[in-house]
């Protein structure tokens, strides 16, 4: 027990430690939770069926806090960037070399963002040998902000062609050479990460392991859906890319830092939305909102005696803006430029939402709505839509308009599909905006469906 809480200590210094010198990242791993490992000897890997970080107990023992915080943002990392889907969707050829390439990306990352010093000082001492980085390869034109995608070409490209050789040895011993060349680089060894069939037989019997460390349940559960469908399904290339997001997530709230390392710079780059998909929106707005009606409540505009005026009246828009962290700058500019064209249409009461609502009544300008929403975004992480959706079917009359305006991965998605249903059932019209992915809720509750396309 006292071993225990000593090793939980050490976890919560090393996850304080990250946060400290980079509270965005910092904050992303915390969400992963993390775990002894149950076999001996020393390793580190990122399992994928739960989304947790699993450390052996040796190397828990051995390393101080500032090594092993690094070393966890390295696993976390894995995950963030979504290494293992490919391995899962049969996308390479060479799962040992796919391996090399990840850790070449995800040591990039920790370097320019300066985590990284510890973690190779750590390794040289626990096994003999050096992290790689893109130094290494360089020769062969890897560089330093590539994805593992490029890396791994360039890799497998290079060995099929005989300008390298390999000696890789993966964390169990076993010893692969790779390629004839005249150039020959001898033990490459892969001693962070164990990406490729990471969790053994051994393991799989005594999990789960001694959690050291909660992350977020949310991050938690959504790994176990993305497991449970590569498992089950016949066409593992149709993953949702959920989990991937979190890539998204975390590049958003480094450059909101101002911190942002270079290989993630991919993932928020500036959308360039459909020009027809505001037109589309006013379309299916245009039977819910203002509508001219007689009435004997206004006089005839013409003067005519004996004939009734037109009353024009209308619904309330609730316009649900999401801002979360996979949310990009110049995505929620471009929400927040059709809101205030939208207002036109009759009363706006806007309602920012992450994992809980905000409510703004009026829309007065694209510019104070900027600033509002600036100072309203708490704390990026997830996007749960529940509490949002709950809110606004409280607050609506019959015959409002409803409209979201997201990105579509939200932690809850599956479970609101009767909320968006007595949305739809009690307004004039109910229509998703997304940038990113379709909730499978709004298709089955019959809300109209605009979908935006991200760069």
């Amino acid at each position: 027990m006292y071993a225990s809480l000593k090793l939980r200590e050490k976890v919560e210094r090393a996850i304080a430690y990250l946060s400290a010198k980079n509270p965005g990242l910092g904050g992303h791993v915390a969400k992963y939770s993390v775990k002894v490992g149950a076999r001996e000897g020393g390793y580190a890997y990122f399992d994928y069926r739960d989304g947790s970080v699993v450390v052996s107990k040796e190397w828990l023992y051995k390393l101080d806090h500032k090594g092993l915080g690094e070393l966890l943002a390295h696993e976390a990392l894995h995950g963030v960037l979504g290494h293992w889907i490919y391995l899962k969707e049969r996308k390479v050829s060479h799962p040992l070399l796919w391996n090399l390439a990840c850790d070449i990306e995800v040591n990039s990352i920790l370097e320019e963002l300066g985590l990284f010093s510890n973690l190779y000082s750590s390794m040289i001492k626990l096994t003999g040998s050096e992290p790689v980085t893109w130094r290494r390869f360089r020769f062969i034109g890897v560089g330093p902000k590539e994805p593992a995608e490029l890396i791994y070409e360039k890799l497998l490209n290079s060995i099929n062609n005989n300008e390298l050789r390999l000696v890789i040895e993966n964390q169990r011993g076993e010893r692969e050479a790779h390629g004839r060349g005249e150039r020959s680089y001898y033990d490459f060894t892969v001693v962070v990460s164990d990406v490729v069939d990471s969790v053994s037989n051994e393991e799989r019997r005594v999990y789960p392991k001694e959690k050291l460390w909660h992350g977020s349940k949310d991050v938690e559960e959504e790994f176990k859906k993305s497991y449970e469908y590569f498992k089950n399904t016949k066409d593992p290339t149709k993953l949702k890319d959920k989990v991937v997001e979190q890539a998204v997530e975390l590049a958003v709230s480094l450059r909101r830092a101002g911190n942002l390392p270079g290989g993630l710079e991919r993932f928020v780059a500036p959308s360039k939305p459909q020009v027809q998909w505001a037109l589309l929106l006013r379309s299916a707005l245009k039977k819910g909102t203002i509508k001219s009606v007689r009435s004997w409540q206004v006089p005839n505009r013409r003067g005519l005696e004996g004939v009734p005026g037109y009353l024009r009246t209308g619904n309330n828009l609730w316009l649900l803006v999401d801002t979360s962290a996979s949310i990009t700058d110049e995505e929620l500019s471009t929400f927040l430029a059709e809101v205030v064209a939208i207002s036109k249409l009759g009363k706006v009461n806007l309602v920012t939402w992450d994992v809980e609502p905000n409510l703004v009544v009026t829309a007065a300008s694209r510019s104070r709505l900027l600033n509002y929403v600036k100072k309203s975004v708490k704390g990026g992480g997830g996007t749960l839509s529940r509490p949002a959706l709950e809110f606004v079917y409280k607050k609506m009359r019959r015959g409002d308009v409803v409209v979201v305006l997201t990105d579509g991965y939200w932690f809850d998605e599956t479970e609101v599909t009767d909320v968006m249903r007595k949305i739809k059932k009690y307004s004039s019209a109910a229509v998703l905006v997304t940038v990113g992915t379709v909730p499978e809720d709004a298709r089955e509750a019959g809300w109209t469906v605009i979908r935006i396309k991200r760069a």
